[in-house]
């Protein structure tokens, strides 16, 4: 499996066919991404995998996540450990 950072996309191939694949955009200058998709063709193991992977790849002290998509908002409902990762809301008073 071969894995494809591209601007705003994590991508694995296999045999240069997409198995999987998550859209993502960065607020810049800060530390906050918002995941938009996650998209797997068959293996489910596949889901958790990519997002621990970007999660990996832009961990930081202050690395923030929204998770947008259903997949992503499953994962961290799931893998309670990564939460410290989500974005905490802003309230304006």
């Amino acid at each position: 499996m071969e894995t494809i950072w591209n601007e705003n996309e994590l991508i694995y191939q296999d045999n240069d066919e997409m198995i999987a694949n998550l859209g993502f955009r960065h607020f810049s200058p800060s530390s906050l991404y918002v995941i938009e998709r996650v998209w797997f063709k068959d293996d489910q193991s596949l889901k958790i995998k990519l997002i621990q992977d970007f999660i990996q790849h832009f961990q930081a002290d202050d690395f923030q996540v929204i998770p947008l998509c259903l997949e992503a908002l499953e994962f961290f409902d799931r893998h309670p450990e990564f939460n410290s990762y989500l974005a905490k809301p802003l309230y304006l008073i």
